[in-house]
């Protein structure tokens, strides 16, 4: 940091010896209070860096359902980064077999269609894992049961599918651990990626449509049910 030099002149007052200079006491106590100014904003500014912004949020809200940056991150045991957010699905996603786009893109349109009227997907995270939190809030219940239902559905019959991006693809096997009438839990694993697999949990309570994905090389199946368990307690009804 440049340090700012402050010049000053030496007044010499009547009667003191010649060339022997004296500082004004206001304008010492002006050097302490700049100081003093100048230190005050280097600490705001390194806590600024370090710490997150203040959130605020209202109850009810799709932001309000999801865990946070530092809930997630005790939750998988690692410092998380703020990843990528979106207020809308993406759009179907691309695979081989075709009756496999809802495995590859669980929460696209594929799933969450466009009845929805507040949507939130956020993502956290480091250079060992993925959080991913996707909330859809429906008119009623029924739309939110008719996407839940899509998705259990297409998670279903796909056991394993080739994932088509832009300029790459990935290979999936997927895996349906339990299923219910509101609750959903399956495991999508890429193939030769040391591990890697994503724990995925969905939830319907009322009419809120929830899905978690934990990503890692791990296991991450209980840090997807805690968050998910986490998330479907802030939803009212």
């Amino acid at each position: 940091m440049a340090t700012t030099q402050v010049s000053l002149s030496e007044d010499e007052e009547p009667g003191e010896t010649p060339g022997a200079p004296r500082r004004r006491p206001w304008k010492v106590i002006a050097i302490v209070v700049a100081a003093a100014v100048v230190v005050a904003g280097v600490v705001w500014w390194v806590v600024a860096r370090r710490a997150d912004p203040p959130s605020f949020v209202v109850q009810g809200t799709v932001q309000a359902t999801v865990l946070s940056r530092d809930e997630a991150s005790v939750v998988v045991g690692s410092s998380l980064a703020q990843g990528a957010t979106a207020s809308a699905p993406s759009a179907a996603l691309s695979a081989e077999p075709d009756t496999c786009v809802i495995a590859v893109g669980p929460a696209s349109e594929s799933v969450y269609a466009r009845e929805w009227t507040a949507f939130l997907s956020t993502t956290y995270q480091d250079s060992a894992h993925t959080v991913t939190q996707v909330v859809g809030l429906y008119p009623g219940h029924d739309t939110a049961a008719a996407a839940f239902g899509r998705l259990e559905d297409g998670i279903g019959k796909c056991p394993s599918a080739v994932r088509k991006d832009p300029g790459r693809s990935s290979s999936w096997v997927y895996s349906v651990e339990s299923s219910s009438a509101d609750a959903l839990v399956w495991t999508a694993a890429q193939d030769a990626a040391d591990g890697w697999a994503c724990y995925r949990q969905a939830r319907l309570k009322g009419r809120v449509l929830f899905q978690v994905a934990v990503c890692e090389a791990g296991n991450g199946r209980t840090p997807a049910k805690q968050i998910a368990d986490g998330a479907l307690a802030r939803v009212a009804g």
